[in-house]
C-alpha cells in the first residue's frame, strides 16, 4: 500500500478467508481507528492478522504507518 500511497482493503482481502479488512494510517500505531469496533465485537471471528510498515510516500513524505488489519 504504501508503494502506491494508496489504502487497498482488496488486496488483502484477495489472500482468502476473510470476513473484515481495515486498512488506514496512522502517526500513532497504539490508537485504533473506530471502524474496528465492529469486527472485535463480532463473536464468530476466531483470529486476526496485521502486517504494518513505517514508510514515506507522496501524501506521507515524513512517513507514517500503514497498516492492514485482517480478521478470520
Amino acid at each position: 500500500m504504501a508503494n502506491h500511497d494508496h489504502l487497498n482493503p482488496k488486496t488483502v482481502s484477495a489472500l482468502g478467508g476473510t470476513h473484515y479488512v481495515i486498512t488506514y494510517t496512522n502517526l500513532q500505531p497504539e490508537l485504533l481507528p473506530a471502524n474496528i469496533q465492529k469486527p472485535i465485537e463480532d463473536g464468530n471471528l476466531r483470529s486476526f492478522a496485521v502486517g504494518a510498515c513505517f514508510a514515506q510516500s507522496p501524501s506521507y513524505p515524513g512517513g507514517t504507518y500503514w497498516v492492514a488489519v485482517a480478521f478470520y
